[in-house]
């Protein structure tokens, strides 16, 4: 199919193929997009033909709450606009997904949001000196945002992210840590020796925000792990409120040619955190509030 000539919007309700090897050609422009709006689960890739290079999309909308599944080994490139308007974009280990647009503003909304987002690893192409917010999330969770920032690579090169959770290693750390988040986590994949600021965000979902630690905010840390060892602080800063904010490495993290994982840490006690009960228990026994 050639979409070139009309650069029209494409909408989807079933499966897109690409029948014996047939071609495909996306067209160009804020219009030229493929939508996937159906009101099942719908897939894409692997045995259904695949999407990359000249025949990737230019844009690519979900637009279904079931979402859209790649297919094992699937391979799907877009050249312009990722649009998370509702539902997931599910990615197994074994497909991927590529940003091929080396812009800034690649995904709308920028950061994507807690009912649209990908689900498994996002891989983008980004330019030496330029960030970009991972839209990232595993199963029902959308992780909190993380941004990698000032990119210090030569030329233009592919990092991919992906959140996790549970973070099962959150209590193997050193000084001066004294809490991991337990339950975010992100891994971080780009070219050996690469650089960049990493920058992870917190809400009032998070498992760990500046109103459980000592000090507040200026207690905040990105920590960091590698593969079959212990959380370490990273030099940090943050900025935010107890309910929102952003903790950045100080200086540029080289990129390890193994795992590469990252999580948010404080380097002071939290506080005594209490919860109330099912509702089916009194909380004071038979007796009243004093």
């Amino acid at each position: 199919y050639d979409n070139s000539p009309n650069k029209s919007k494409l909408i989807i309700l079933g499966s897109f193929e690409r029948v014996n090897g047939a071609g495909f050609i996306s067209g160009t422009g804020l219009n030229a997009t493929v939508s996937f709006a159906g009101t099942a689960l719908q897939t894409i890739g692997d045995t259904l033909e695949n999407f990359t290079g000249t025949g990737g999309f230019n844009n690519l909308e979900i637009n279904n709450t079931a979402g859209l599944q790649i297919n094992e080994t699937g391979s799907i490139d877009i050249k312009g606009l990722l649009l998370l308007t509702a539902g997931k974009i599910i990615v197994p280990n074994s497909a991927s997904l590529t940003i091929t647009n080396t812009a800034v503003s690649t995904v709308v909304p920028e950061g994507g949001k807690s009912t649209s987002y990908v689900d498994g690893a996002l891989t983008k192409r980004i330019n030496a000196g330029d960030r970009f917010w991972y839209p990232v999330g595993q199963g029902s969770v959308a992780g909190n945002n993380i941004q990698i920032s000032e990119v210090n690579t030569v030329g233009t090169q592919s990092w991919k992210v992906n959140f996790l959770t549970p973070n099962g290693t959150s209590g193997n750390y050193i000084d001066p840590l004294y809490f991991v988040n337990s339950k975010e986590l992100w891994n971080i994949s780009a070219p050996a020796t690469s650089q960049a600021k990493v920058n992870l965000m917190w809400n009032t979902y998070s498992d760990l925000t500046p109103l459980m630690t000592t000090n507040g905010v200026s207690d905040m840390r990105v920590a960091r792990r590698v593969t079959g060892g212990s959380w370490n602080e990273l030099a940090s800063s943050a900025v935010g409120t107890n309910d929102a904010g952003t903790v950045t490495t100080s200086s540029l993290v080289t990129i390890a040619a193994d795992s590469n994982l990252f999580s948010t840490a404080c380097t002071n006690p939290i506080k005594p955190r209490a919860q109330f009960n099912n509702g089916t228990t009194p909380v004071c026994g038979d007796d009243s509030i004093p």
